[in-house]
């Protein structure tokens, strides 16, 4: 298991949640799309490496990401303390001070 990365389906478009290496590789294997780069590889190695014990799951979910930024599948999740963030900076940049007539 490694904390959740969401990608877009490279066939159907559809966000898919892919919460370890088992999943990450039958994506990376089996959905990827035609254009598989040295990083679709060096993904697709990281996650073998890391069932098999050689390589920590972090580092397979690293490799993971990079391939899904290079494609442009990866979905930017705005949670917790990112979205409060957003939601202060809009208040304040939206903010309007009360017109007097």
């Amino acid at each position: 298991m490694f904390e959740h990365v969401s990608v877009k389906s490279p066939r159907t478009g559809r966000i898919l949640v892919v919460r370890d290496v088992h999943a990450a590789l039958t994506l990376l294997t089996e959905q990827w799309s035609k254009n598989r780069t040295e990083k679709h590889a060096a993904a697709c190695e990281a996650c073998r490496s890391a069932i098999a014990g050689t390589i920590s799951n972090p580092k397979a979910r690293i490799a993971f990401v990079e391939a899904a930024q290079e494609v442009h599948i990866l979905v930017e999740e705005r949670t917790g303390p990112q979205m409060i963030a957003q939601a202060i900076e809009h208040k304040i940049s939206s903010h309007e001070p009360n017109k007097q007539p």
